[in-house]
């Protein structure tokens, strides 16, 4: 009790050390001797990752990147809206990656060196997490085990977890960082905050509580998926049985489920609007309720797999998920699943940490059960912090087995699965070692998915052997219509040889086959502007700004480049005419109206719409003014506002189809599937262009809600009547085949 007093006295980080020495019940000599094993594992097994070079998303999200390599900090920390990265606003892992930037510079080693030592250190708080946690999970079969017996379960769970094969993708890819200081700071929340909730020291039990709070803030800012954290607080304070009230319980976590219901949204919303959330994602069923549900069941069940038999592992998967809610495969798993929780909870008191396992398997899962429709549905980064659950049950179960049976050939079997996932861990990182070897792996172990062929299509491309690339982005195209890389790369080349004309018609065709392809405008908008084709130049440019793709080449920062230096100036003098006119004639709707036409034409929106609003004031009966108002503020993706407008054109022009039209668009745009569906079917025959894609726009929502037999019926007939349109539908149309 003496030294305890001694310890609790000390304050610091001196202080906190010597507390956790004395209370971890065990001697400090053997947490060292596992320490070290743990770290010297974790080198041998993912060392051969420092030879890696960048690869893939590397290059285009890192390298180079200004706001890492001159340590921006405004920009790091406080514009979530302008993300560092362009894609996401994560502070903690971009400003882990300004360091690396200022210890290193640009060689490929440092940053590989900095995620082997986060590895290192994770492995380190899960190895002191799960020794916590085994104390409280403990039972009537497990009750009588000696401190040191726990710590070696403790040790083995951590071993299973840092060489696991399916961590390779963590480790070896550098863009992951987000998902290796999550995990970190996520184990040493929950570390922390049982060290709170054991310490009887008022003083202690502060400096814990504050913390847990600040590593939980560290984890939400390092990945988007740790918002599961607090729900994991709550399951273990409930296992935890220390005789708290629920509501005492509740008090004390409702900061952390505050922060991370204010991260969620926070992220989330700069999700959307970086379009890495997408709203017009081609995914059969995307925005289907059953249809999600029919893959989010079966999911787990595909990452259970890849626990247990760690092999194959690819970059992204082509596994092809049943979109039917009655199918064998959704009814299997969700049977598999129920059976799973039934039997857990039927025998939580004799074996308390099976229903543990589930409960972190399927919440650290749930962000990424694709109920959010994103891409790619499944990949192994995905199953980082889940594959906890497993690593510890099979530790449990194979501690327990061997405990019971004392057979030396089951200690062999363990051995040997030990050292196969160690080999395969190692293995899998030279896939990682440059562009060539890892594409060439993914096109091999996911031979339908078009991002391999198309990825080592641009390494080829990059070194001038064109007919190889060429002949990936061809397959890359057939395996994927969405993807115009073929266009794109030929409209290169004539643009690099100054054949503007033979690039803009390249050009033109990757955008009939991906209208929102920001490249394809962006270099169209380029052409056109040598070509001293500056209104066309525009509104090729305007179309990168509106695009929904993700901005990951900064495409939107060039283009406001561009426009302002180079395109504006050209066309100044004629809006400097109709701006003059318009002072002095402020009376004349007539000029006013081309004014607006003008400015909305050339991309200056909040300038045309302060033209339209006060057309508006002056006439409320001209419908074409309250339409080009709702086209601006379905720019802005104010869909309700731009509904408001439709409405109140539709109120004088109730049978214009372009009106009808738009109205059905903005419905889609919020996933309203139902109302865009009749408001196309009101669109008259007689109108060839409109109602062909109002047809088009038809199918599509069919598709979305998970209608196979409407979205193929009506497919059909936009294929059969209005074949120009084959670019369009072939995406949906490929999609509904392989169902």
């Amino acid at each position: 009790m003496n030294r305890l007093h001694r310890t609790s006295s000390k304050t610091g980080l001196g202080g906190i050390t010597e507390y956790c020495r004395l209370n971890c019940n065990r001697p400090f000599t053997s947490h060292i001797i596992y320490i070290f094993t743990l770290s010297i594992m974790t080198i041998l097994v993912f060392g051969n990752s420092l030879k890696n070079k960048f690869v893939y998303d590397d290059n285009i999200l890192l390298v180079g990147n200004p706001t890492y390599k001159y340590f921006d900090t405004w920009k790091l920390l406080f514009t979530p809206f302008n993300p560092a990265n362009g894609v996401e606003y994560l502070p903690v892992r971009d400003v882990s990656y300004a360091i690396d930037y200022f210890v290193w510079g640009e060689n490929p080693v440092g940053f590989h060196l900095s995620n082997i030592i986060i590895y290192i250190f994770t492995g380190i708080i899960c190895y002191f997490f799960s020794f916590k946690l085994l104390s409280i999970l403990k039972n009537d079969s497990l009750q009588n085990e000696s401190l040191n017996e726990t710590c070696f379960v403790s040790f083995i769970i951590t071993l299973f977890f840092i060489i696991h094969p399916i961590h390779s993708q963590v480790v070896s890819f550098i863009i992951q960082r987000n998902a290796l200081l999550s995990a970190f700071f996520f184990f040493l929340t929950l570390y922390v905050y049982l060290l709170f909730e054991q310490s009887e020291n008022i003083k202690m039990k502060i400096i814990f509580y504050c913390l847990a709070l600040l590593f939980c803030l560290l984890a939400l800012f390092s990945k988007a998926t740790s918002v599961t954290l607090p729900i994991l607080l709550l399951i273990i304070t409930t296992f935890n049985k220390n005789n708290k009230t629920w509501s005492a319980r509740m008090l004390q976590l409702a900061p952390f489920f505050l922060m991370g219901l204010m991260a969620f949204r926070l992220i989330s919303s700069v999700a959307r609007h970086t379009n890495v959330i997408k709203s017009n994602l081609i995914e059969f069923g995307a925005y289907s309720l059953t249809t999600k549900l029919a893959t989010a069941i079966q999911i787990p069940c595909f990452y259970i797999y890849k626990l247990f038999v760690p092999f194959n592992l690819a970059p992204e998967y082509d596994i092809a998920f049943a979109k039917n809610f009655l199918s064998f495969a959704v009814v299997g798993a969700l049977g598999a699943t129920v059976f799973a929780f039934w039997y857990a909870w039927k025998n939580r008191e004799k074996s308390p940490y099976l229903l543990f396992c589930l409960c972190w398997l399927f919440i650290t899962l749930a962000p990424v059960l694709n109920l959010m429709p994103t891409q790619p549905v499944v990949a192994d980064r995905y199953a980082y912090l889940p594959s906890y659950a497993f690593c510890f049950a099979l530790s449990i179960l194979l501690y327990r087995t061997a405990k019971l049976r004392h057979e030396i050939w089951l200690k062999a079997v363990c051995l040997f699965y030990l050292a196969t996932l160690s080999g395969v861990a190692f293995y899998e990182n030279t896939i990682w070692k440059d562009e060539k070897t890892l594409f060439t792996t993914m096109i091999q172990r996911a031979p339908h998915i078009s991002k391999g062929y198309a990825n080592l299509g641009y390494v080829y491309f990059n070194e001038k052997q064109y007919d190889k690339a060429f002949g990936l982005l061809q397959r890359a195209y057939q395996l994927d219509p969405t993807k115009p890389d073929y266009e794109l790369k030929r409209g290169m080349i004539a643009f690099r040889k100054n054949n503007l004309e033979e690039a803009i018609g390249y050009y033109k065709k990757a955008l009939a086959i991906n209208e929102q392809s920001m490249a394809a405008n962006y270099f169209m908008g380029i052409s056109y502007s040598r070509l001293g084709d500056y209104k066309s130049a525009l509104s090729a440019l305007q179309n990168v700004l509106d695009s929904t793709d993700a901005d990951t080449n900064s495409f939107k920062y060039k283009t406001m480049l561009n426009m302002n230096l180079y395109i504006y100036p050209k066309l100044k003098p004629e809006l400097d005419v109709l701006r003059a006119s318009t002072l002095q004639n402020p009376d004349d709707l007539g000029i006013r109206r081309k004014l607006a036409d003008t400015l909305l034409q050339y991309g200056m929106l909040d300038e045309a719409l302060g033209q339209y609003q006060e057309v508006e004031k002056r006439n409320n009966t001209d419908w074409q003014a309250l339409f080009s108002m709702a086209k601006i503020y379905r720019h802005k993706k104010d869909w309700q506002t731009a509904m408001n407008y439709v409405k109140q054109a539709l109120s004088l022009k109730p049978q214009e189809e372009v009106l009808l039209s738009e109205m059905g668009i903005l419905h889609m745009a919020i996933h309203n599937t139902s109302e865009a569906i009749m408001w196309f079917g009101r669109i008259s025959p007689k109108k060839h262009e409109l109602y062909a894609l109002s047809r088009y726009y038809t199918a599509v929502c069919y598709f979305q809600r998970g209608n196979r037999e409407k979205a193929e019926y009506y497919f059909g007939l936009v294929d059969q009547n209005y074949p120009e349109m084959k670019l369009k539908t072939a995406p949906y149309t490929k999609k509904l085949a392989a169902l």
